[in-house]
């Protein structure tokens, strides 16, 4: 009886122990796109809630932390500016509908935006905001047009470079092509004819040679004193035949490829090929 209780003691004893904690798990840290991402759906949020002063501030912090692509930036500026707005703020209002302005230049307040958005933003669009990049030929970000002198630096990323503004978020990007100068020959009529001559000489002569080397090989075997010098004569005479054709072979292999090596250099011309590669292939152009 004793024994019994034990056991059942004990087994009591292992089911009163608390469970192991479960662990939450281990999220991924999310990308800096990601995190202006969340930060843009709760402004959204914010701002339907009519919570503007949070929205802004919330804005204004996601902009300065520098982590923004040109979208994402386009997309602050637009609701800091509604935001800016709706809290009788225009002039902050039409500054950010500027910025916004120079990064996509095709916005349009949706039809029936209230006044005191839409006032100003047309403000905005009355003043010229252009930002225009290009890359030149030693592959540097040059910026042609800038009127409200966003760009603070440019940046280079494998095959692009970047323009950023004064908190670091991206204000343009442009891919490199990197071009390589090639030379493609036009072949003539009568080139071609010689160089495949040449070839074909230069086989002959050596298969003659090889068939010299042959009879050669033969003669020496058979040169022991112990067979016909008539044999041993016509084993030389096949020897000295091959020797002359593989001679004359090479000779005119050498004639005809001297011959193509005038056509090219003096019946031919040489056009520049330029050879473009980008991060997403490459491009062939040639004169023809």
């Amino acid at each position: 009886m004793r024994s019994v209780v034990f056991v059942l003691a004990a087994v009591a004893t292992v089911h009163a122990q608390p469970a192991p904690e479960s662990r939450p798990p281990i999220n991924p840290k999310p990308t800096e796109r990601e995190r202006v991402s969340q930060a843009l759906q709760t402004i959204a949020r914010l701002e339907q809630q009519l919570e503007y002063e949070q929205a802004l501030v919330l804005a204004d912090r996601t902009i300065a932390e520098g982590i923004s692509t040109r979208d994402q930036l386009a997309d602050l500026h637009l609701i800091a500016g509604r935001l800016a707005a709706g809290l009788d703020h225009p002039d902050i209002a039409q500054q950010h509908f500027a910025k916004l302005l120079a990064l996509r230049p095709d916005t349009v307040l949706v039809a029936g935006t209230s006044p005191k958005l839409q006032a100003p933003f047309d403000a905005a669009r009355a003043a010229p905001h252009e930002l225009a990049v290009a890359v030149s030929a030693d592959h540097r970000l040059v910026v042609e047009r800038d009127s409200m002198h966003l760009v603070r630096g440019t940046r280079s990323s494998g095959d692009r470079v970047e323009a950023y503004d004064e908190f670091g978020n991206q204000l343009a990007v442009e891919q490199i092509r990197r071009t390589f100068d090639l030379r493609v020959y036009r072949v003539s009529r009568a080139l071609l004819p010689s160089a495949v001559a040449s070839g074909v000489l230069f086989v002959a002569g050596g298969l003659c040679a090889w068939r010299y080397g042959v009879a050669q090989d033969e003669w020496n075997r058979e040169n022991d004193g112990l067979h016909d010098y008539t044999r041993l004569h016509a084993l030389e005479d096949r020897g000295q035949r091959w020797a002359i054709a593989a001679d004359v072979g090479f000779g005119l292999a050498a004639a005809t490829a001297i011959t193509a090596a005038i056509l090219l250099a003096t019946g031919n011309s040489v056009e520049p090929t330029g050879v473009a590669f980008t991060g997403t292939g490459a491009a062939l152009v040639a004169h023809f």
